[in-house]
């Protein structure tokens, strides 16, 4: 059975840098409309254990990426108390655009990234309905190299979407 763990966005950042959410005053969203989590594979006994929070420690390595991943992490925690975050994101300086596209049951399902203009961080999530909630599913944080998403990172964030999916209302879903 597939878990989703709800993660906050002072985790996020205390996981970034140790101190970090404490000094800029933590995030508390008023209402959340898309909840924020990550999944946890069989062998994540923490959170700080995911695919997620690994990516963070790999690529979030210095003090201008960091920079720019909190600005990512914040736009999207900004996101999710709004229904509408396609719209949400159109003039603000973080963009959300499709990073990742592909056909599963007759359906199309889309991997999205979170980046800044004339940045390389980028924010992987991809958004799903299911046990009468509304999930941002956060799956990975990436230095980006080059314009296309990596192969890499495309076949990761697809596996991970069509195993939710599938998965529907046997998530379990771990506070």
């Amino acid at each position: 059975m597939p878990v989703l763990k709800l993660i906050g966005v002072p985790l996020i950042l205390e996981h970034a840098k140790k101190g970090l959410s404490k000094a800029l005053g933590g995030h508390k969203a008023t209402s959340e409309v898309w909840r924020i989590c990550t999944p946890l594979s069989d062998g994540d006994v923490t959170v700080q254990k995911s695919k997620f929070f690994k990516s963070i420690t790999e690529d979030i390595d210095d003090a201008s990426k960091l920079k720019t991943f909190v600005q990512l992490v914040s736009a999207l925690a900004s996101a999710s108390t709004v229904e509408n975050y396609h719209e949400f994101f159109r003039g603000i300086a973080v963009e959300c655009k499709e990073a990742h596209g592909f056909n599963h049951r007759g359906t199309k399902v889309k991997i999205f990234e979170l980046k800044r203009l004339r940045q390389k961080e980028r924010l992987y999530f991809f958004p799903l309905s299911a046990k009468g909630m509304r999930f941002f599913i956060v799956l990975l944080a990436h230095h980006k190299k080059d314009e296309t998403t990596p192969k890499n990172v495309a076949n990761y964030c697809e596996a991970q979407a069509i195993q939710f999916i599938d998965a529907g209302e046997k998530i379990y879903i771990q506070e």
